[in-house]
């Protein structure tokens, strides 16, 4: 019985740190009515896990409105079946990165991962509404393209890996990378076609790429790869028409 005891108590000390990785989103503030702005919440929750040492952050079924945050070394969002990252239609809930604006992005990050069954949305029309607005007020310089945010966009980052999430309506690109190495693209559908030319995956002087099991149905290209990236695999990434994307 001593032993066992033992046994169950080293096994309890290996399993607590494994649990305390995993960190649901509601314990940071996040709300899930697709009303409140969960911005600031979001981002404390990537900011705390990463000073940490790093982990999973976990939402689950809800609409969570955010706008641009910028993910770090080692964090993990993953969005459980049923759970939105609704995108701000405010542009002023967004920053510009070195690539532009951006709803999820990265810069210098390792080992950061989305993952899960939910889904990555934009608001095209609302946006567009507002951004219009502001235009034709002078508060911004009639550039309308400059400010459209893609839904991901990730810099000079490395083991990057984004699998089974399903990306809708982006305003811009979908997902943009640009010198990222390690990349792992997979299980994913994107579907984008309100905004005029939006591009599913665009591809920048990144290398070690893995795309696999991706259905891509955009009013722009579907993948976009100039000759300075380099791919390790390419499988089953198709368009509506049955052809491959890439």
């Amino acid at each position: 019985m001593k032993n066992l005891i033992i046994i169950l108590f080293i096994h309890l000390c290996f399993l607590s740190p494994l649990k305390a990785l995993e960190y649901n989103a509601s314990l940071f503030g996040c709300v899930s009515d697709g009303v409140t702005n969960n911005t600031s919440s979001i981002q404390y929750a990537i900011n705390f896990i990463a000073e940490k040492g790093g982990g999973k952050l976990n939402f689950y079924v809800g609409r969570y409105l955010t706008g641009g945050i910028q993910l770090k070394s080692n964090v993990t969002i993953e969005l459980h079946e049923g759970a939105v990252l609704l995108a701000s239609p405010n542009f002023y809930d967004y920053l510009k990165n070195s690539s532009g604006y951006a709803l999820i992005n990265a810069e210098k990050a390792e080992n950061v991962s989305i993952i899960g069954k939910g889904v990555i949305q934009g608001q095209v029309e609302p946006y567009l509404t507002q951004l219009n607005d502001l235009i034709l007020k002078g508060y911004l310089p009639d550039n309308k393209e400059v400010y459209m945010p893609s839904l991901l966009s990730f810099t000079n980052c490395t083991q990057v890996k984004v699998d089974g999430i399903f990306f809708s309506n982006s305003p811009a690109v979908v997902q943009k990378y640009v010198g990222t190495n390690d990349l792992e693209l997979s299980g994913q559908i994107i579907n984008s076609k309100v905004a005029k030319d939006s591009k599913g995956i665009v591809l920048i002087n990144s290398k070690s790429i893995k795309l696999k099991n991706l259905f891509i149905e955009t009013s722009g290209k579907g993948i976009e790869s100039d000759n300075s990236n380099q791919f390790s695999s390419v499988e089953k990434c198709i368009l509506p028409n049955g052809k491959p994307a890439l």
